[in-house]
Formats: C-alpha cells, structure tokens, sequence
C-alpha cells in the first residue's frame, strides 16, 4: 500500500509542477511552511528533504519531497489512536 501512496504522490507532484527538480519555494509551499522557514531549517542543519544547492538556487528532487509527504501520512495516520 505504501508503494501506491508513494507513486499517487510522486505523480501528483510531477503532474503539477513538471519535472523532477523543483524549486525550494515550491517544496515549502507543498509542506506547508514558508520559503524563509525553510532556509532558516537548511542553515541549522534541521529541514526535513535533501537539497540540491545549483547556481545560488536550492532544489528538492520530486521523489524525496513525495517520501517526505508520503511518511507524513503514514505517521499521522498511524499515530491517530482510536478510543471506544
């Protein structure tokens, strides 16, 4: 199940934005923080994808932003607890 989570979100991101680099602003808006968050978290070491640092830009690979959202459900999912 989780390898369909995983393509679902991987041609989700694909479809929506066309390739496989995206752009960090584009990362952040995904995961629902603010691009200056996220460089804050790259300079302590702490945000949660790879980067990709090309011509002064940061990039995420469209297959680690997609693990990345797909591990965020799972958790969540996961850590719900159901009382009766």
């Amino acid at each position: 199940m989780s390898t369909k989570i995983h393509e679902s979100s991987l041609v989700t991101l694909s479809s929506r934005y066309g390739g496989t680099l995206l752009p960090l602003s584009l990362a952040a808006q995904e995961i629902g923080i603010k691009l200056r968050t996220a460089h804050n978290q790259i300079s302590k070491g702490v945000f949660p994808i790879p980067t990709i640092l090309r011509d002064r830009r940061r990039y995420v690979l469209a297959e680690d932003l997609a693990n990345y959202i797909d591990n965020l459900r799972q958790t969540r999912t996961g850590a719900i607890p159901c009382h009766r």
